[in-house]
């Protein structure tokens, strides 16, 4: 069995859509939803489509709504994707069932066999690239192409383990997780896949620092 985790914040506008997309190319799956505190009604129209639902009043942040959902997830390989389009179903399984031969791994839009069908607007290009190279590369060592692709799956050992040890909640957790993972010495392979933006991203710019900043106090004080 595998396990499917959407972090959901505030997506009343697509999250039906998506997940009718989702139900139906995953049938197989367990497809959990974790709201993340919204104020619309994400939960309401996810439980309409008869997903498992994770809810709790307070919106913590992404990292936090992927941690609950690996503690909760009871597949052998387990991952998540973000609550939008930007990849196809298609893709998602070739993540997964990457995950049969790693530890884990993790879509990447920076691969020679990726295709991006609609890019990101330039500032997030440009932010992407030097959060890679100086945070990713540099600060944390990870020879990772593409550390914040949002779609990655991994074991269940790996998922319960990689859930117990992050102390990050925003969107800065791929970093933590992927650092975590290499310091199991964890075989991480990264999957090439067909990918577009799409619009209403939750993420902002404004995040960056506090990305920053979190990531260097969980580099340098464990």
């Amino acid at each position: 069995m595998r396990s499917l985790i959407i972090p959901a914040y505030n997506e009343e506008k697509r999250i039906g859509e998506v997940l009718d997309i989702l139900v139906k190319s995953f049938s197989n799956y367990e497809i959990i939803v974790v709201d993340d505190g919204s104020k619309d009604k994400t939960k309401e129209i996810a439980l309409s489509k008869g997903v498992k639902v994770v809810s709790y009043k307070k919106n913590k942040g992404k990292g936090f709504a992927v941690k609950k959902g690996l503690l909760h997830a009871i597949g052998d390989i387990i991952g998540f994707v973000d609550a939008d389009k930007s990849i196809n179903p298609l893709y998602i399984k070739k993540v997964f069932d990457e995950s049969e031969h790693a530890d884990m791994s993790i879509a990447t839009r920076r691969n020679k066999n990726s295709r991006i069908i609609i890019r990101q607007p330039i500032m997030r290009v440009i932010f992407s690239l030097i959060f890679n190279l100086v945070v990713v590369r540099l600060i944390f060592g990870l020879n990772i192409s593409d550390s914040q692709c949002g779609c990655k799956a991994m074991k269940r050992n790996v998922a319960k383990y990689l859930a117990k040890n992050m102390k990050s909640k925003g969107f800065e957790f791929d970093v933590e997780m992927l650092w975590l993972a290499k310091m199991k010495n964890y075989k991480i392979k990264e999957v090439p896949v067909v990918w577009k933006h799409e619009k209403n991203s939750t993420f902002n710019l404004l995040n960056g620092p506090k990305m920053f900043l979190s990531l260097i106090k969980i580099r340098f004080k464990r």
